[in-house]
């Protein structure tokens, strides 16, 4: 006896296909509860046929009873566990199936009246209970085969078995069982054709139902919260205007404490700016080393010894280039005479050129004389080198002048003025209108980083400003703007002043630190209207007909409506989200 485990969704085809490789003339099916397979009365009748075909006996097992009450009407064996299966012996199967096939013919002793067959009346036996049953209790699944079937008028009385009712004596189909088989293969196979109704709620998990309901009730109340919130609109009226022009001066006293006609109070700010100026050296000087070298001292001046002190300076002969000596050294004056000529004194003494430069590089056997010496002495006392003098290198290099450090100076004072002013007006509060031409800067110079002479190529120098900048508060000077706008003019108008940083005012020192501001200033007079009546009336609306309904009931020339949102259709529901600009 072999089990087959179905799934909720395992279709009829698949278990005719398990049937039939079933090995096992007993083959008990594990349904679970809800399974759209035995919901169906003409899926368990196809199975049924198909095991009856396969000579197997068809059992199930499961907990639903829609499924148990369905298998049982259709003769198949239902059991109640799998441990009910595994007790049956293999010997009482056909037993079950013939008591199960047998149920499907066996009646109540009801009767029905009469059958008109071949032009007689024939007693009808007792109407099958089974199917007044079915009939009660699937009344929709009777619905679709086209009414009660023929096989419920046929009786059989328990003589013969359920199976052998199909034939007559003779062994021969009767009459009555054609009609059964022809109607319920009928019936079959219309059901077939017809498309299954499967109700997909038994295969969703309520869990699933329950966060369905739940996220469709959070985008609900997400969206209306969305319609109420996040809609915001600007409304820009443009209005019907006439211009009118008048010349404004105000007088700006940092020792003023409030509005006074056209004066308004000044407020004083002091910056701290520090920089540094440069400047390109302009001077240069030649720059390198020194060469060196020995030249040795003869003396035929006298036998005497002669001292040649440190510093001594001796000039070559023929370039003029001069050497100075580095020790104090001492001849032993002359030895006499040898061959007619004076045999000198000599010494050797270490010298370096005066000045750094190549030219100071001479060949060996250069005559020197002694800078100091005159007459015999300067001609009997004198100097030569047995070597080349070497060493001496020249390079050509900018030095500072005075001129360099003034302009590194003034290089200074421009960027520190250029500071100033850029300090003062990037920390300009928003509420105040800078008086530029009052802005006053003074200068402290610092060290430069060379003196004058240096070797250098650039020079620099460093120093500090501090910036007095004067301001008024904006406000304060539209007070006194629209005071002068509003003498003469009737209460339903109103003026639309230019933004005071598009006014080009023109700047006088006054006395005693006040400043004077002067323009001629243009302004729009206009017919008043309400923003927040404007809000009101607009809150909920249609944006495709708000500005012609706007137009029509205040009297502007045209409304721009520009949406956050662009596609959402209506005005927000909060007037904070609706804003109100009027523009000529």
């Amino acid at each position: 006896m072999s089990q087959i485990y179905l799934a909720p969704d395992d279709e009829i085809t698949d278990v005719v296909e398990k049937l039939r490789l079933s090995e096992d003339r007993a083959v008990t099916l594990i349904v679970p509860k809800g399974a759209s397979l035995l919901q169906s009365l003409i899926n368990v009748r196809l199975l049924k046929r198909k095991a009856d075909e396969l000579n197997k006996v068809l059992g199930v097992v499961t907990t639903d009873q829609v499924s148990k009450h369905i298998a049982d009407q259709c003769g198949v064996v239902v059991y109640h566990n799998l441990s009910e299966v595994s007790s049956v012996p293999e010997s009482e199967l056909d037993k079950k199936k013939t008591q199960m096939v047998k149920k499907d013919f066996d009646g109540s002793a009801a009767k029905v009246s009469s059958v008109k067959q071949h032009g007689e009346d024939v007693a009808s036996e007792p109407k099958v209970s089974h199917y007044q049953e079915q009939k009660n209790d699937h009344k929709d699944s009777d619905e679709d085969l086209g009414g009660p079937n023929p096989s419920d008028l046929i009786e059989n009385d328990g003589s013969v078995p359920a199976v052998e009712i199909a034939e007559s004596s003779s062994g021969e189909p009767s009459s009555s069982e054609d009609i059964i088989i022809g109607k319920e293969e009928t019936d079959v196979d219309d059901e077939e054709d017809r498309p299954r109704h499967v109700d997909i709620r038994r295969h969703l998990p309520k869990w699933f139902i329950a966060s369905v309901i739940a996220l469709l009730i959070v985008l609900l109340v997400a969206g209306g919260a969305g319609a109420v919130y996040f809609p915001r609109v600007n409304l820009v009226l443009h209005v019907p205007t006439q211009s009118i022009k008048k010349q404004i001066t105000i007088t700006i006293d940092p020792n003023a404490t409030s509005v006074s006609g056209t004066t308004v109070p000044g407020v004083i700010r002091t910056l701290n700016v520090s920089d540094t100026g440069s400047a390109n050296t302009t001077g240069t000087k030649q720059v390198g080393n020194k060469a060196t070298g020995t030249i040795t001292i003869s003396d035929t001046w006298s036998s005497d010894p002669f001292t040649l002190n440190q510093g001594s300076v001796l000039t070559e002969v023929e370039s003029g280039l001069t050497f100075v000596t580095q020790q104090t050294v001492v001849d032993n004056g002359a030895k006499g005479v040898s061959g007619g000529q004076p045999v000198p004194g000599t010494v050797d003494v270490s010298v370096v050129a005066s000045q750094p430069g190549a030219q100071y590089n001479l060949s060996s056997g250069k005559n020197f004389v002694i800078q100091g010496l005159t007459g015999n002495e300067a001609r009997t006392i004198v100097g030569s080198n047995a070597n080349s003098m070497t060493g001496g290198t020249t390079q050509t290099v900018n030095v500072v002048e005075q001129a360099d450090i003034d302009q590194a100076k003034s290089d200074l004072k421009s960027k520190l003025q250029t500071s100033a002013q850029s300090a003062v007006s990037q920390n300009e509060p928003s509420d105040q209108l800078l008086v530029s031409q009052a802005t006053n800067v003074q200068i402290t110079y610092g060290n430069s980083d060379h003196a004058v002479g240096d070797a250098a190529n650039t020079i620099s120098v460093s120093g500090s400003a501090v910036a007095t900048a004067l301001s008024a508060h904006i406000s304060d000077l539209e007070t006194v703007i629209t005071s002068v706008f509003d003498k003469g003019l009737s209460s339903d108008k109103s003026v639309i002043l230019p933004e005071l940083s598009q006014i080009n005012w023109a700047q006088t020192s006054g006395n005693g630190g006040d400043w004077v501001i002067q323009q001629s200033v243009t302004g729009q007079i206009v017919t008043k209207i309400d923003s927040s009546t404007i809000q009101t009336f607009s809150l909920g609306k249609k944006v495709s007909s708000l500005a012609n309904n706007i137009d029509s009931t205040f009297n502007v020339k045209s409304v721009d409506i520009k949406r956050n949102i662009s596609w959402w259709p209506f005005m927000p529901l909060l007037k904070s989200h609706i804003g109100v600009q009027i523009e000529q």
